[in-house]
């Protein structure tokens, strides 16, 4: 009896060891404990809960947990304190407490379910912990997120900007150079086309296309050659001409910037001048031409000048016939200067154009007065006394007279018909005919060019009288058609129509 009382007294003792240090490890534990009842009720509070709802300790015991959730959860802690009495398991709350300053803080807990030895829910054990901390950083975490987001994305938006900028500008540089009437190519350090337009194709006969080796067309000129120093240090622009498939082309190259072609792609251009060569030999042309031209009758007026003072002027006849050589030379010089003078005015825009109601019978009777027809050939008029043009007077008169005069030079027999007649859509055809040798259908395309000269011409022409009456016609708003064939040539003014009025 006595072990027993013994052993009794040191289970006792060891109960009450245990049961101090589970108050000890209770007492001192950084996180708030607590013990309620079922319904919230507090059994048990540490010193740490204490502190955290600031009230000692001795008042926690029997006051409602309850009491220190916020108002606004209190509705929802009862179901949860109802759901936790059904519990079997350890469960996770979040709450909002205040403590007794009126402090509000949210808080973590651990609840679990104490059971007598039948496991019937006796309690509640919980663990509560202030994350106010914790919130607070993660509200600063997803503040710096959203800020991070809201950056990122006008960030993008910003970037979308400016490559949307970047792609119109770079669209309206294409367009641009797609535009120009010279070749563009970009070409790398590897030789390789980074943009090339479609005139740049066109001239050089390829196909030339955004990442394609850079063609070599020409076997006079090495293209790529030229495009190798444009990317040497201390490159400088390249020059060059090139005359291929007849035709004569103006390639210069760029070299990249930076210098030497350091900073960016080599850049090449290439111009067809082949029509502005053409125009160039053809005024040189025109220049010996002209002055060859001049010093004809230039040389015939002066030396009827000097026979004249010579002794000629006394005599009747021979002052008579050397007058007569004067007066004709200056009539030519004087076509020459005024043929001239129309063609610069009408290729330069400066001859004003003013529509005006053209009486037709009148001009074309006018326009034959001035022709010299060769002996034998008849000149006509046939055009009805009322009918008319709108156009300029001054301007269709001059194409009449070269027409004519082309006309009476190549007319050796037969006749030369000056016509008008209406057509259709109120337009009138003004037309010279002749019975000439025609013009041959290469040469029609040709004759309307000035300076040309067929090969059978005298040496008196100047290759201006079809340009001149196309010039003029066209300035005086009207069209020029040619048709032909070895009985004769058809030159046909198309011009807007009226009638003549009698009053």
């Amino acid at each position: 009896m006595r072990k027993q009382t013994e052993h009794l007294l040191e289970a006792r003792a060891n109960v009450d060891a245990e049961r101090w240090r589970y108050l000890e490890l209770f007492e001192l534990a950084p996180d708030a404990y607590l013990v309620t009842d079922l319904n919230g009720v507090i059994l048990e509070a540490n010193r740490s809960a204490a502190d955290l709802l600031e009230v000692e300790e001795r008042f926690l015991v029997r006051k409602l947990l309850i009491g220190f959730v916020v108002a606004e959860r209190r509705r929802a802690f009862r179901h949860q304190l109802l759901e936790l009495s059904r519990a079997r398991t350890t469960q996770s709350l979040e709450l909002v407490l205040h403590s007794r300053s009126g402090r509000e803080f949210p808080v973590a807990t651990t609840v679990a379910v104490a059971a007598d030895r039948q496991g019937n829910p006796v309690g509640l054990r919980w663990i509560v912990r202030d994350v106010t901390r914790e919130r607070a950083a993660e509200r600063e975490i997803l503040e710096l997120n959203v800020s991070l987001e809201r950056r990122v994305v006008e960030r993008t938006a910003e970037l979308e900007r400016v490559y949307q900028a970047h792609e119109r500008e770079r669209t309206r540089l294409r367009r641009l150079l797609e535009r120009l009437p010279e070749g563009v190519i970009a070409v790398d350090p590897e030789m390789h086309v980074e943009f090339a337009n479609g005139e740049a194709s066109r001239i050089l006969g390829h196909d030339v296309e955004w990442g394609s080796p850079l063609p070599e067309p020409w076997e006079s000129v090495s293209l790529r050659e030229l495009a190798h120093k444009l990317f040497e240090p201390g490159a400088a622009v390249q020059e060059v001409r090139v005359d291929a498939d007849q035709r004569t082309l103006a390639l210069t190259g760029l070299p990249g910037t930076g210098g030497g072609g350091g900073g960016g792609g080599g850049l090449l251009l290439v111009v067809d001048v082949s029509e502005r060569e053409r125009r160039e030999r053809a005024e040189r042309e025109f220049i010996s031409n002209a002055a060859h031209e001049l010093r004809t009758p230039l040389a015939a007026i002066a030396s009827a000048i000097d026979v004249l003072q010579s002794g000629a002027k006394e005599q009747p006849e021979a002052r008579d016939l050397f007058l007569g050589h004067i007066e004709r030379e200056s009539r030519r010089l004087n076509r020459l200067a005024h043929a001239l003078l129309v063609l610069a005015r009408a290729q330069r825009g400066d001859q004003a154009a003013r529509a005006e109601t053209v009486p037709l019978r009148p001009l074309l009777e006018e326009t034959v007065a001035s022709l010299a027809p060769l002996p034998g050939v008849r000149v006509e008029v046939r055009c009805a006394p009322e009918l008319a043009a709108v156009s300029n007077a001054a301007l269709l008169a001059q194409a009449l007279a070269s027409i004519g005069a082309n006309a009476a030079k190549y007319t050796k027999r037969g006749r030369i018909v000056l016509q008008a007649r209406p057509r259709r859509d109120e337009v009138v055809a003004v037309e010279v005919r002749d019975t000439g040798p025609g013009i041959s259908p290469e040469e029609q395309e040709l004759v309307l060019k000035r300076f040309y000269r067929a090969p059978r011409e005298a040496d008196d022409g100047f290759g201006l009288g079809l340009a001149i009456a196309a010039e003029a016609v066209r300035a005086a708003g009207g069209q020029l058609e040619l048709e032909s064939s070895p009985r004769g040539t058809i030159a046909r003014l198309l011009l807007p129509g009226a009638e003549l009025i009698a009053t």
